[in-house]
C-alpha cells in the first residue's frame, strides 16, 4: 500500500475522532437552551400556606321578646338548626292587647265627646254616631247627661235674662204712660195759668193761686225729666240684656269650641298610636333573625310570662354567618392581596376524599398580633370569605361551625420556573463577597 493511502486513512480517522465530541456538545447545549427557554415560560402557582379557624361572622345572637306576653308554643329545641325567619315562639301579647283595647275605648269615648261638642256648636240635638251606640252605652249616657246639663244651664241663664227683659219692657210701658199723663197735666196747667194770669193782674183772682200753678208746673217738668231719664236707662238696660243673652250663647259655643280643639288633638294623637299598637298586637310570633344553631333556650315552659326585651334564646350564626380567620407569617404577607383565591382544607374531613372549600381573601389585618399560646410568635390575620360548600358521600352539605380548624392555601399569583430557580441564586449573589 502506498504511503499516500496511509495518510488518507489517517486523516479520515482523525476527522471521525474529532466529530464525536462536537455532536455531544451540540446536543447538550441544545438541551440546556431548551430547558432554559422552557423555564422562562412554564409557570408555577405561588401558594402561601397558613392555619385557620372558622369563626362566626357576627357575635352570637340573642333573640328577645319584642312584646310582653304569655308563651303559647315553643317550636324549637337546643342544638337544633334553624333557618332565617323560621318561627321560634308564639306569644300572646296580653299587655299590648290590654293597652290596645284601652286606647281604642278612649278613642271611642273621645269620638262620642266630639259628637256632643259638635251638637253644642251647631245648636242641634245630641245624637251619637251610630257606630258607637252599641258598645259604649255608659259613655253615651254620661255625654247625654252632660249635654242636657249644659243646655239646661244655658237655658236658665237665657231665661233669667228674658225675665229681666220682660220687666224692663213693662217698666218702659209704665214710663211711657206716666210721661203721657205728665204731658197731659202740663197742658192743663199751662191752660189754667193762661186763664188766671189776666185775673191776677186785674186783682180778680189771688196771686197765690198763680204761684201755686207755677210751682205745680215746675214739679211736673221735673217729673217729666225723671221719667225720660228712667225710660232711657231702661232702654239701655234692655239692650244690655239682649247682649248678655248673645254673650251667654257665644260663651257656650266658645267653651264647646275650646274643648273641641283639645278633643280633636287627642283624637289625632290616638289615631296615630292605634295602628302602631295594632301592629304590636299582631306580633304573636318570634322568628330567627338568621340561619344558625340554637345554643341555649331561656324560656322552655309553655304559659310562662315574658316581659318586653327578655332574652328568649341564644343562637350561633349558621353557614351564612361563618367566616374563616387565617394566620399568615410576616415574611409571607407581601404575597397576600385582597380577593386572592383560597383553598381551605378542613381538619375534620379528609381533603383527598372530600376535596377542599373555595374562598377569597376579604380582609387583611393592618398589623401583626401575638400568638395566644405565649410562644412569642407573631402573625398577620386574614379573613377568608367562604364561597363554596363541601358535600359528603351521602349528598349532605357539611355544616360549618365556629371553632373548626383548617389549613389554607392562598393562591397569590404565578411565577416561572426560571424565577423559582434563580431566586435562591440571586439571594446568594446579593449576600456574597461581604466582610
Amino acid at each position: 500500500m502506498a504511503k499516500s493511502d496511509f495518510q488518507k486513512i489517517e486523516k479520515r480517522m482523525l476527522r471521525q475522532q474529532s466529530s464525536g465530541p462536537s455532536i455531544i456538545l451540540i446536543v447538550v447545549a441544545s438541551l440546556i437552551a431548551s430547558l432554559v427557554y422552557w423555564s422562562t415560560i412554564a409557570e408555577l402557582d405561588v401558594v402561601t400556606r397558613g392555619d385557620g379557624k372558622m369563626i362566626a361572622a357576627a357575635d352570637n345572637q340573642v333573640v328577645q321578646a319584642s312584646e310582653g306576653g304569655v308563651i303559647i308554643s315553643r317550636l324549637i329545641n337546643e342544638n337544633e338548626t334553624v333557618q332565617e325567619n323560621q318561627v321560634l315562639f308564639e306569644i300572646d301579647p296580653v299587655d299590648v292587647s290590654a293597652e290596645f283595647e284601652q286606647t281604642k275605648q278612649r278613642l271611642n269615648s273621645l269620638q262620642i265627646n266630639k259628637s256632643r261638642l259638635d251638637a253644642e256648636m251647631l245648636g242641634a240635638e245630641f245624637e251619637p254616631y251610630p257606630e258607637f251606640q252599641g258598645s259604649n252605652v255608659t259613655v253615651i249616657a254620661a255625654e247625654k247627661n252632660l249635654f242636657l246639663s249644659r243646655r239646661k244651664e244655658l237655658n236658665n241663664k237665657i231665661g233669667l235674662f228674658k225675665n229681666k227683659i220682660q220687666q224692663k219692657e213693662k217698666d218702659l210701658l209704665s214710663f211711657a204712660s206716666s210721661l203721657q199723663m205728665e204731658l197731659d197735666l202740663q197742658e192743663f196747667i199751662d191752660r189754667e195759668i193762661k186763664l188766671i194770669s189776666p185775673l191776677v193782674q186785674q186783682n180778680i183772682a189771688p196771686e197765690t193761686r198763680l204761684l201755686e200753678l207755677l210751682k205745680e208746673k215746675k214739679r211736673n217738668l221735673g217729673s217729666q225729666e225723671r221719667t225720660t231719664l228712667a225710660t232711657a236707662a231702661a232702654e239701655i238696660a234692655l239692650v244690655e240684656l239682649e247682649q248678655q243673652i248673645d254673650s251667654a250663647r257665644e260663651n257656650y259655643k266658645l267653651q264647646a269650641l275650646d274643648e273641641l280643639s283639645k278633643v280633636v288633638s287627642k283624637i289625632a294623637e290616638l289615631q296615630t298610636v292605634l295602628p302602631k299598637l295594632s301592629q304590636r298586637v299582631s306580633r304573636t310570633t318570634v322568628v330567627a333573625p338568621m340561619a344558625g344553631v340554637i345554643s341555649q333556650i331561656k324560656y322552655k315552659t309553655i304559659g310562662a310570662y315574658v316581659r318586653q326585651g327578655d332574652i328568649l334564646l341564644k343562637m350561633v350564626p349558621g353557614n351564612e354567618g361563618i367566616t374563616l380567620e387565617g394566620r399568615i407569617k410576616p415574611e409571607d404577607i407581601s404575597r397576600i392581596n385582597m380577593n386572592d383565591a383560597v383553598k381551605v382544607r378542613l381538619s375534620a374531613y379528609d381533603s383527598a376524599k372530600y376535596g377542599t372549600i373555595s374562598g377569597a381573601v376579604a380582609a387583611i389585618s393592618p398589623d401583626t398580633v401575638s400568638s395566644e399560646d405565649g410562644s412569642g410568635s407573631f402573625f398577620y390575620t386574614i379573613e377568608v370569605k367562604i364561597t363554596s360548600d363541601m358535600v359528603l358521600d351521602s349528598g349532605e352539605l357539611v355544616q360549618l361551625k365556629p371553632g373548626m380548624t383548617a389549613t389554607i392555601d392562598v393562591l397569590s399569583g404565578k411565577r416561572t420556573v426560571f424565577d423559582y430557580v434563580w431566586s435562591p441564586m440571586a439571594k446568594v449573589q446579593e449576600l456574597a463577597l461581604r466582610d
